[in-house]
């Protein structure tokens, strides 16, 4: 026995037996390995563990055969539930000169299929709960999700994020027990040539498709050899692409007139399916100008993306101290080049996940879950200017009137702590001493800065309303505006360029509600420049008006590139870019790279090492359940209190608030709005 980063001990004997139990239980994925038994076996024998232990426990299969379990330790309070996640799928066995369900130790390590990737990780994490639920109930629910099809389409950990929320998640893939924050994504895509088919004598007549594919694959390669090592990320590096399978032809005697190509792209975080969009795109029209009669079509088939958290994100650092505690070292902050299911809970507004992590960051306030498909929203500007200029180091939204914002207020009240310091409002009373000429821009600055004075002397959290939200980006439009006064150069024509990610089941219902919203805002005012969900080429002013409700892909803060195109979102000027506007933009610039080694080749650890990953997951479970109180609290004051120069502001609010109408913020519970409890029995 051995004692936890709690009071629970640890009994490694147990933990031993568990892991060697889920080893001799063949999960080879089937999509890997055709005729695979899948994870249905393990399942049911892992509810039944989790049963006899005392958690309660079901098995959920998501196909014939496939399965996962969800397991729950009920918690004493209404904190957000903490979320374990790990898969109980494997690759094949190929190349294994060992029995791989028999399990063998050997100078303290065991060996089998899966027991490094990851069944030791989810035997630590149900070690970690039962050592927890030895010192009486949580203050909130421990979940564990252990999941079907990590390795190939994840619809293991999708099914589950359908079913269950939470404030924070834990995946314990092995990274030497070092914090993962950033991961790469990829896309899979398909690019299919044309051409002529005809006899093999008849050349005056055949085209050879499989030749014009020739010609992709040297572009390809010419971008991994020549463009790709310009672009790299300080913890993975750069991205790349390779040609994964091609078939084409029906004989020896016949010309080819259809070449497919599968290709997978690895992306950096900042990059989303619009970009590799471009990028296929870009290949092929060089290619049509080269030889007009070049026929190719394509066709992205998945995209996933990329993962980076600040390392500065108060989860992390607590993540980093309990963590040095149980090490006897601080872990290192590393980056990983797979692509994992914590993507998939971060997009789904969880707090952070460790041991490969997944996290909300400051940029993520807008999140929307779509079934089967992630899209990725992001605020663009104005959540964290409204920081800024009320200066307030701690912000809970506090109600949601609409079902556009509804999104966005959960998932900014998941993130307390801000990354701006308080001296930054220097920066705004700067600007606004300059000869700003709205008026009502600078009352109603002046009223959001009064409310959260007032909660502070109250001792009470800074609360910010959506009616507050949509205010200040009516004000802060205008001021924006405002600013072309300013400087010595032309007048300043920003660019809000937002990226989309939308999945191949179509664009949520919500997101068209926005793309409504823009409508009627653009038919009201009359402006210039259209606007779109996605694509956005906004005038100034309305440049705030709706930046929040653009679907965007990027998983760190706000990059904001002064006086040149941004390639990765920002505010450009056609013409010199005004210094006070400069003043107050780098005012906003935070730099987000974490630090530390890429991440190296891992190796199995000792068990011993098992017994340090329990005591540091269940010091973190006791940590984030104590402290991360990231619940969104509903707040009875709306949009009544605010005064009647919002109408006097382009009425932006009109087009906002006919978004499906007036809805509340549900607070949630201990396992989440939807989350049902476990059934009775470990059936499928």
């Amino acid at each position: 026995m051995a004692k936890g980063a709690g009071h629970g001990m640890i009994d490694t004997v147990r933990l031993t037996r568990l892991l060697a139990d889920l080893v001799r239980h063949n999960s080879v994925n089937p999509d890997l390995v055709p005729g695979a038994p899948g994870e249905g076996a393990v399942a049911a024998f892992l509810c039944q563990y989790c049963r006899s232990a005392g958690l309660e426990a079901e098995v959920r299969e998501v196909d014939p055969g496939r399965a996962s379990v969800l397991a729950r330790l009920r918690g004493r309070g209404a904190r957000p539930a903490l979320l374990l996640n790990g898969h109980l799928d494997t690759v094949g066995v190929d190349g294994m000169t060992i029995d791989p369900f028999e399990p063998v130790i050997r100078e303290g390590r065991l060996y089998g299929r899966g027991a490094f990737d990851m069944k030791g990780g989810v035997a630590a994490m149900v070690e970690a709960t039962l050592a927890a639920a030895a010192d009486g109930p949580p203050p909130g629910d421990v979940l564990l999700a252990m999941v079907a099809d990590e390795e190939y389409a994840s619809r293991g950990t999708e099914a589950v994020l359908r079913e269950v929320t939470a404030g924070a998640a834990v995946v314990t893939e092995p990274t030497g027990l070092d914090i993962c924050i950033a991961h790469k994504g990829f896309a899979w895509f398909t690019i299919e040539t044309a051409g002529r088919a005809a006899h093999g004598s008849r050349f005056d007549e055949g085209v050879d498709a499989i030749a014009r594919m020739g010609r992709v694959l040297v572009a390809l390669e010419r971008l991994e050899r020549e463009v790709y090592p310009r672009h790299r990320h300080p913890l993975l590096g750069r991205p790349s692409v390779h040609a994964s399978l091609i078939a084409g032809g029906q004989g020896l005697s016949t010309y080819p007139d259809r070449c497919r190509l599968q290709v997978e792209r690895r992306t950096l975080p900042a990059e989303g399916p619009e970009e590799v969009a471009a990028e296929v795109e870009g290949l092929l029209a060089e290619l049509r100008r080269a030889d007009p009669s070049f026929e190719a079509t394509w066709f992205l088939s998945l995209f996933r993306p990329g993962l980076e958290i600040p390392a500065q994100a108060p989860l992390v650092r607590t993540l980093r101290r309990v963590a040095a505690a149980v090490l006897g070292r601080e872990p290192a902050l590393v980056g990983a080049s797979p692509w994992m299911d914590s993507a998939l809970l971060a997009a789904a507004g969880m707090g952070i996940s460790f041991l490969y992590v997944a996290a909300t960051t400051t940029a993520n306030y807008l999140r929307l879950r779509q079934e089967r498909q992630e899209m990725g929203l992001r605020g663009t500007i104005t959540g964290m200017v409204l920081q800024f200029i009320t200066g307030v180091p701690k912000i809970r939204v506090a109600g949601a009137e609409n079902h556009a914002f509804k999104t966005w207020a959960k998932a900014y009240a998941q993130q307390r702590r801000l990354l701006f310091r308080i001296g930054q409002i220097k920066n705004a009373i700067q600007v606004l001493t300059s000869g700003f000429p709205v008026l009502s821009s600078l009352g109603i600055f002046y009223m959001l800065w009064k409310i959260q004075e007032a909660a502070l002397a109250k001792g009470q959290p800074p609360s910010i309303t959506t009616g507050d939200f949509i205010a200040f980006n009516a004000a802060f439009s205008a001021f924006v505006a405002a600013l072309q006064g300013l400087g010595d150069g032309p007048g300043l024509a920003p660019l809000l360029r937002g990226h989309p990610r939308v999945g191949s089941g179509g664009v949520h219902e919500a997101q068209e509600g926005v793309a409504e919203a823009v409508r009627q805002v653009h038919e009201a005012h009359g402006l210039a420049v259209p606007l779109g969900v996605g694509h956005a080429e906004v005038t100034p002013k309305v440049l705030l008006g709706v930046p929040a409700l653009l679907v965007a892909h990027h998983h760190h803060l706000l990059a904001l590139e002064v006086g040149e195109p941004p390639h990765d979102g920002g505010i450009v000027g056609e013409g010199p870019v005004p210094v006070k506007l400069y003043e107050v933009l780098e005012g906003l610039l935070q730099d987000v790279q974490g630090g530390g080694p890429p991440l190296g080749a891992g190796q199995l650890h000792p068990l011993p090492g098992g017994e340090v990953l329990v005591g540091l997951l269940l010091q973190a479970l006791q940590a984030l359940l104590q402290e991360a109180d990231l619940r969104p609290q509903v707040h009875p004051r709306g949009l009544g209190g605010l005064p009647e120069l919002l109408n006097a502001l382009f009425q932006l609010q009109d087009g906002l608030l006919k978004l499906q109408g007036h809805r509340a913020l549900p607070g949630g519970g201990g396992g989440g709005p939807g989350s049902a409890p476990p059934s009775a029995s470990c059936g499928r």
